[in-house]
């Protein structure tokens, strides 16, 4: 990924376990591209700010993913993905919500 990247929740929020522990649990989302995107903690922790604990309501939000290069794991700089929600006013995002909302033709 280079830059930006604004991308819209599509699909349900999944919850995967992983065999390592807690620690490695991760929310799962279904992006426009048809691509799956696992969030950290950070990552999470953003959305639920964003947009409220219940995952039902972050499907059909746009996010925009950015490379952020100080990203540590494990005591290390490894660089890494993180979820923007600066870039999308509340404005915007009730905008594109009614738009979607909206019937293709004018009703008459």
């Amino acid at each position: 990924m280079r830059g930006r990247s604004r991308r819209r929740i599509t699909g349900k929020v999944t919850f995967k376990a992983r065999n390592g522990g807690a620690d490695e649990d991760a929310l799962q989302l279904e992006l426009d591209d048809n691509r799956q995107f696992s969030l950290n903690k950070t990552n999470t922790m953003a959305l639920i700010n964003l947009y409220g604990r219940s995952t039902a309501n972050w499907v059909g939000k746009t996010i925009t993913l950015y490379v952020d290069p100080n990203v540590m794991f494990s005591g290390r700089l490894v660089g890494g993905v993180r979820v923007r929600i600066q870039d999308v006013t509340l404005h915007e995002q009730n905008a594109a919500d009614i738009a979607e909302a909206m019937p293709d033709s004018p009703v008459l």
